[in-house]
């Protein structure tokens, strides 16, 4: 992100809304795909990258990540 961090984006409630998932992938599509499959029952948080994703996973303390291991700036294993 460049220099801002963005709002998370943050499902409807559910029976889960108190669980969080942060899915972290440089493919937008698959992001979208996976967030509309769980948006109705966990709260939902979105990082494009590995650096995101961590910086992200700090702030939040995410209940699951989902962590692609191929990503740009700093990939899964790295994260």
């Amino acid at each position: 992100m460049s220099g801002e961090e963005k709002k998370p984006k943050i499902g409807r409630k559910g029976p889960a809304w108190d669980r969080t998932i942060l899915l972290a992938d440089d493919d937008a599509a698959l992001r979208d795909v996976m967030r509309k499959a769980l948006r109705d029952n966990y709260r939902i948080l979105d990082a494009p990258n590995g650096t995101d994703a961590l910086r992200m996973a700090q702030k939040y303390l995410p209940d699951l990540i989902l962590l692609d291991v191929n990503m740009p700036e700093m990939n899964g294993d790295e994260v």
